[in-house]
C-alpha cells in the first residue's frame, strides 16, 4: 500500500482532521530515515479518504443487496456549537454468525432535525445505498 493510502486510512480510522498532515513534527516523523517521501497535502488526503469511502460504499451496497435477512439501522443526530446539524446512520446485520456494523453515512442537515427532515434524509440515504425496497413498516 502506498504512503498516501496509509495516511488516508490512518486519518479516517483515527478520526483525525486532514490538516494533521501539515503538522511540522508529523512531517519530520514521516521523513525520518525516508527524506524522499512526499507528504500529501490535506486536500489530497481528503480526496483519498473520499475515494476510499466510495469504494467501500460500493462493496457495502453489494453486500446489502445480496443479504437475505433483516437489516437493522441506527441513527444519531447532533448540532455543533456553530449550529450545524448532522445525522449519522449505521446498519447492523448478522453475517456468517458474526455481527457486522457499518457506518453508512454522515450528512449535514441544513435545517432543524425535525421528524420530517430526518425522514427525508433517511429516505435519501436508502436510495443512495439502493435499499429503499428493503424497508418495511409493521404499523
Amino acid at each position: 500500500m502506498c504512503v498516501r493510502a496509509h495516511i488516508a486510512k490512518w486519518v479516517a480510522e483515527s478520526n483525525c482532521p486532514t490538516s494533521i498532515v501539515s503538522d511540522p513534527e508529523l512531517i519530520n516523523l514521516f521523513k525520518t530515515g525516508h527524506t524522499h517521501i512526499k507528504v500529501p497535502s490535506p486536500n489530497t488526503v481528503w480526496r483519498n479518504v473520499k475515494a476510499a469511502y466510495s469504494k467501500c460504499r460500493e462493496r457495502i451496497i453489494n453486500l446489502l443487496q445480496a443479504y437475505p435477512g433483516h437489516i437493522h439501522f441506527a441513527t444519531d443526530t447532533w448540532t455543533l456549537t456553530n449550529h450545524h446539524a448532522f445525522v449519522v446512520w449505521t446498519m447492523h446485520v448478522e453475517h456468517e454468525g458474526a455481527m457486522l456494523a457499518f457506518l453508512l453515512d454522515i450528512v449535514e442537515i441544513p435545517e432543524s432535525h425535525t421528524g420530517a427532515v430526518l425522514a427525508k434524509a433517511f429516505q435519501d440515504m436508502l436510495v443512495m445505498f439502493e435499499l429503499q425496497d428493503r424497508v418495511c413498516s409493521h404499523f
